[in-house]
């Protein structure tokens, strides 16, 4: 017992001690959107449409399938603790990482002994690949998920081992709140057939029924997390499949993403928010090649630890390679790598070096695997805590992701969306037209130079670059909703109204778009169509104060 807390303990100071520095860093990039310009946070009455609407809502005005009400109800309660000190976030998420560590340890101990859990949680602890999920507020998705996940495995386990029926189903509510937090939960299944076969490889051994009946309850829970999203939100998958149709770059983006993350994790002096998933013109690419070595030794090493008995290696590398299958997903969306989708897979790469490590006591002085996982630690350390700087505002950590990427067209939005914020147009300016010679069929780069210009009053510009936005992305009804908009402040309501309906065509499920055609039959004075738009938007949204009190101004005009 002294020694679990003296283990839990070490973790939590450690954790404290290399991000304690973030806590003085301000709001970042989605943080506006998602905390400070956020009016679902700022009230407790909102709390039925944050489980009733998409979690992108006041960026885009709902044509966004996430969905990640966990994540703004722990916002809300941020910000009825703290109200917009960004101190209070960052502790948070920190309070957050050091439970997913303190989890993370009682895991590893399923599996190696009390010595060789804290050094796989140290390493976990202090990685600067976190930096990401850690101390950008925002990134909290991937610290809740894990949170559930860790939770609900650990109870998932412990029901197998002491046989009790009311420990498995005390499992299941956490992983539902795990996908609430992050649909990237949706591997969790396989985790779990993964966690079962290593912790209980021996007893479980030609009882497949009972392994499969295991999974029942996690799978009915995967499925009822889909009739929820669908029933109360409205969202399905429809539109969030791979956005690419060359099949074979898809999969080569997805093979070269293994050694980028591997890189860092072994070499996180590199560490940057964005990593583009430059595509492949052959197949003799020296990341693919690197990518194909890294999955054959994965699966040598899965034979070897499966002859062996090894379950710690084996749950170790089978972890890891489930977790990183939503990059599937993700690259397909022309998405750039982003650390924090490894925070939670990354567990088992730990596993691994601590293991590793760990044979060094038979090769050497007893302790030598102890006192070099701490020094790993500190130097860990001393990296996150430089890279905690550089998230200290949106210029900041703006300017270091551009100069890592200084062609990449994300990176130079960031920038220019930081100068935009603080009134140096000229620069912002200078910075997407730069986006858009990169990548003239970006639709995004376009976007936000029509908003620059829509800004400065160039309306000619602005209606130019909004117009691109749309024939670049004809399916996204953002592109139709942001004309819409335009032409409604120019008071042109006809146009808006054109470009309102097709919004609203292509995501009819939106409140949001319904209250803007709302908004344009009033000025109309169609007063009936008003009507009938907002009574349409309620019954999406039923619990919007601002939806009622539109309806009430229009059925007092009626009358």
């Amino acid at each position: 017992m002294k020694e679990k807390l003296i283990h839990l303990l070490l973790i939590a100071c450690l954790v404290t001690l290399f991000y304690a520095n973030s806590f003085a860093n301000f709001f970042v990039w989605n943080d506006w959107t998602l905390i400070i310009e956020n009016f679902l946070v700022k009230d407790r009455s909102n709390l039925p449409e944050i489980f009733t609407s998409a979690f992108w809502k006041p960026l885009v005005g709902e044509p966004s399938q996430i969905y990640r009400p966990l994540v703004s109800l722990s916002f809300m309660v941020d910000f009825s603790l703290w109200g917009l000190k960004p101190w209070g976030y960052h502790l948070t998420n920190t309070a957050l990482h050091v439970l997913n560590s303190v989890l993370a340890y009682f895991l590893m101990r399923l599996y190696v002994s009390p010595v060789i859990a804290l050094m796989t949680t140290l390493l976990f602890a202090v990685h600067p690949i976190h930096t990401e999920a850690v101390t950008y507020i925002s990134g909290r998705s991937d610290l809740l998920m894990s949170l559930f996940v860790l939770g609900g495995a650990l109870l998932f386990l412990r029901s197998e081992r002491r046989k009790s029926w009311w420990l498995y189903l005390a499992s299941l509510p956490l992983f539902f709140l795990s996908l609430f937090a992050k649909e990237t939960a949706v591997v969790l299944p396989l985790w779990l057939v993964i966690a079962d076969l290593t912790a209980f490889r021996s007893s479980l051994r030609g009882h497949t029924s009972r392994l499969l009946l295991r999974q029942i309850g996690p799978v009915v829970t995967l499925a009822l997390y889909f009739i929820v999203r669908r029933y109360f939100a409205g969202m399905t998958l429809s539109n969030q499949g791979p956005a690419s149709p060359d099949l074979v770059r898809h999969l080569l983006i997805v093979l070269n993403a293994i050694p980028v993350y591997v890189g860092l994790l072994l070499f996180p002096w590199k560490v940057h928010f964005i990593h583009p998933p430059a595509p492949q013109d052959g197949f003799l690419d020296l990341h693919l090649l690197l990518s194909i070595l890294l999955l054959v030794g994965a699966g040598w090493g899965l034979r070897a630890a499966a002859r062996s008995d090894n379950s710690a290696a084996l749950f170790a590398l089978s972890w890891s390679l489930a977790g990183l299958l939503p990059l599937i997903h993700f690259t397909g969306l022309n998405l750039p790598l982003l650390e924090g989708w490894v925070y939670l897979p990354s567990l088992g790469f730990f596993l691994l070096a601590a293991l590793f490590l760990g044979r060094l006591q038979f090769r050497g002085p007893s302790r030598l695997h102890i006192w070099l996982t701490v020094l790993m630690a500190v130097l860990l350390g001393g990296i996150t805590l430089n890279r905690n700087q550089d998230w200290k505002d949106d210029l900041q950590i703006s300017l270091h992701t551009a100069a890592v990427s200084p062609e990449e067209p994300i990176a130079l939005r960031l920038l220019g969306d930081a100068y935009f914020r603080r009134g140096r147009t000229d620069k912002a300016e200078q910075l997407f037209q730069k986006a858009v010679l990169l990548a003239p069929r970006d639709p995004r780069s376009h976007e936000s130079l029509g908003q620059l210009y829509d800004f400065n009053g160039k309306n000619s510009e602005a209606l130019t670059r909004y117009h691109l936005t749309r024939e670049l992305a004809p399916k996204d009804p953002y592109a139709y909703w942001r004309l819409g908009r335009y032409y409604l402040r120019q008071g042109n309501s006809v146009e808006a109204e054109l470009y309102f309906r097709e919004a609203q065509r292509l995501f009819p499920r939106s409140s949001e778009l319904r209250n803007s055609l709302a908004q344009v039959y009033y000025l109309q004075g169609k007063f009936g169509p008003a009507e009938a738009e907002l009574r349409a938007a309620l019954r999406i949204l039923p619990y919007s104060r601002a939806l009622r009190n539109n309806l009430e101004q229009i059925l007092k005009r009626k009358r």
